[in-house]
């Protein structure tokens, strides 16, 4: 449910504090931006509150405030995707914000680099027309696109198709050729131990595009490596990649060694319930990302949906590909979130990853914490986990 507040606002209860902690404040909400978070109010300010004019929202003991969810890993929601041009993108934006995403990462699968290049320029016409018209229906923000390929590994494609892929080099003379386009580029997955694969790295990272490792089959010295040259993050950690080996650690173990970012996929599906809670403690508070790696069927009645080289469908509770293997997440960000406290990852831990984590991981201020300029656009959660309303403001009329 979306709450629309007002120009003016007063909210009041448990909060996430930056840092991943919680805590009792009264945030200030001015014009779509926190003014002013009052730590630690007495007991007589909060009653004072509840007698107030309207823009006073006191909430109860079993909620908590946090700033919308960030989702960098999402490839469709609500029947729409990155693929369908204007309209379903729309589609996808206004379902994801219903399920508490205030901003994505538009996520496409690995498809040949001039239509990726093609969907680039689309999504920056979308994101711009999205600014002028303020008559649209409201939306996730479109932070800009995350190329999961097409420089992956063809050992561990997952459902991605091999046909398309490319190698680094491809990749690198696409941004160098095409600048305008690669603007839009936030986040690439790619495979570092292909040729030229370290070099890509490199040239992404100086360009300001995070890059994540991913569908790889590297070693744990290659994967090291791509963390050395400047890769920030780690796609699904256990999908797309071989096991843990004791003498083998491959790419998990330098990702739980050295990442600056490890991505899990919190569903129960991707990676058992009762491995969830160890590895978040492995990984650490500080740099857990929660996401969704949702499929255009998360957030719809579809069963079926088609995406670059396969198609994907409900089975069993679950999308899969035609040959069987596990595609993308039914679920969204919020039901991640829920599902991350249910299997034992603790609530603060939960919503710090999908917060202050990856805003951090793309380099956002104003978003993803609870501190005076900071967006307005806010969340209500139990504490148990699940999304109960999310705080819409609506500047004051010039």
């Amino acid at each position: 449910m979306i709450v629309e507040l007002p120009s003016r606002a007063r909210i009041a209860g448990t909060v996430l504090l930056p840092g991943g902690r919680l805590g009792r404040a009264i945030v200030h909400v001015d014009a779509g931006r926190i003014s002013a978070l009052e730590l630690d109010p007495s007991p007589a300010l909060v009653r004072s509150l509840r007698r107030d004019a309207p823009g006073a929202i006191v909430g109860s003991d079993e909620e908590v405030l946090a700033p919308a969810f960030i989702d960098v890993h999402c490839h469709g929601a609500g029947g729409g995707d990155v693929l369908g041009g204007p309209a379903a993108l729309e589609r996808m934006a206004a379902t994801l914000l219903r399920h508490g995403v205030g901003a994505v990462v538009a996520t496409v699968s690995t498809a040949p680099i001039a239509q990726l290049m093609s969907v680039a320029r689309m999504l920056d016409g979308v994101r711009r027309a999205v600014v002028d018209d303020a008559a649209r229906p409201p939306g996730a923000e479109l932070l800009g696109l995350h190329l999961e390929g097409p420089a992956l590994s063809p050992v561990r494609s997952g459902g991605h198709d091999p046909l398309a892929f490319a190698q680094p080099a491809d990749l690198t003379r696409s941004q160098l050729d095409d600048p305008l386009a690669w603007q839009m580029v936030r986040l690439v997955t790619l495979a570092p131990e292909l040729e030229g694969g370290l070099d890509l790295v490199r040239q992404l990272s100086v360009a300001g595009i995070v890059v994540s490792i991913g569908h790889t089959d590297a070693s744990m010295d290659i994967a090291t490596a791509a963390y050395v040259a400047g890769a920030r993050s780690t796609t699904h950690l256990f999908n797309g990649m071989p096991p843990l080996r004791a003498r083998d650690p491959g790419p998990i173990g330098a990702a739980l060694a050295s990442a600056p970012f490890v991505e899990l996929i919190t569903d129960g599906i991707h990676v058992d319930s009762g491995l969830l809670a160890p590895l978040a403690r492995a990984i650490g508070d500080e740099r857990l990302l929660l996401v969704s790696d949702a499929l255009p069927l998360a957030g719809s009645r579809l069963r079926s949906v088609l995406t670059p080289g396969s198609s994907a469908r409900v089975e069993g509770g679950r999308a899969v590909h035609p040959d069987g293997t596990l595609a993308g997440s039914l679920l969204l960000l919020d039901g991640m979130v829920a599902e991350a406290v249910r299997s034992g990852i603790s609530l603060p831990a939960a919503l710090r990853a999908v917060t202050e984590n990856p805003a951090r991981l793309l380099g956002l201020a104003g978003r993803g914490r609870l501190e005076p300029g900071a967006s307005a656009l806010l969340v209500v959660v139990s504490t148990r986990g699940r999304l109960r309303r999310v705080l819409r403001p609506v500047p004051s009329a010039a």
